[in-house]
This record gives structure tokens, C-alpha cells and sequence, in this order.
């Protein structure tokens, strides 16, 4: 099962973390059972990345748990107004990210333009102290 929302990241970064901790795992001891590095771990703690779906279903076996609950915490069905700092704070932190972005390419866009109106000035000089030699 693979869910392509950045939000959902972050909540199973932190259900992951969750669990491992509950279980006594350490990184290194999680990444040992499913065959991966620790370092893999750690970016799927910090939600830089996600599983493929065959280590989701791995995680959930380790931890006796429906793969959907690496996603959605157990309880959340019967309290799901709980959930809503939680996705708030990721929509927030997706958001953020896309503001930056986009305020970078507008940067690098207007230093363009600021190039290219410069490189058309100098043309138009030449251009034009050439016209006054013919």
C-alpha cells in the first residue's frame, strides 16, 4: 500500500518512532529484522523517506499491528478529533516547505530577468553604436 501525500509522512515518521520505542527496539535492532540499514530507519523516522510496501507489511507483522496503523494511530477510529493537531501540524509544515520553494524560484526567476534585461540593454548599445558608425 503506497499513499503519495507528503503529510502522511510525517504521521508515519512518527507512528514508526511510536512503536519502535513501545517494542524496546532500538534502530539498529528494528533494521536487523526487516533486512534494512539503520540508517534507513532513521530516514524513515525523520520522514525523508518511506517504505516500500513489502517492508509495510514487515513493520506491521513485527509489530502485530494492521499495516493501516502505521499510518493511523489504533483508537483513532472511535476519537478521530484527536488526529487533528497532529495532520494540522504536517499540513502546516508541507505548506511552509512549498512557500520556501516557491519563494526561492521567485528569487532566482527575477535574478534571471534582471540578466536578461541587463544583457538586452547592452545589445541595444551596441546595436546602436554600430548604426551611428554606418
Amino acid at each position: 500500500m503506497v499513499i503519495k501525500l507528503p503529510i502522511l509522512s510525517d504521521i508515519f515518521a512518527k507512528r514508526l518512532k511510536q512503536l519502535r520505542e513501545g517494542a524496546g527496539l532500538s534502530k539498529v535492532d528494528l533494521a536487523e529484522k526487516l533486512g534494512v540499514s539503520d540508517n534507513q530507519i532513521r530516514r524513515w523516522e525523520s520522514g525523508t523517506a518511506r517504505p516500500r510496501p513489502e517492508k509495510e507489511d514487515l513493520l506491521a507483522e513485527i509489530f502485530q499491528i494492521n499495516p493501516i496503523d502505521l499510518y493511523i494511530p489504533k483508537g483513532a477510529a472511535e476519537k478521530p478529533e484527536a488526529l487533528i493537531p497532529e495532520i494540522q501540524g504536517a499540513l502546516n509544515k508541507d505548506l511552509s516547505s512549498l512557500v520556501r520553494r516557491l519563494l526561492n524560484e521567485r528569487e532566482q526567476f527575477e535574478k534571471q530577468i534582471e540578466s536578461l534585461t541587463s544583457e538586452n540593454k547592452e545589445l541595444k548599445s551596441h546595436l546602436t553604436k554600430k548604426d551611428d558608425r554606418d
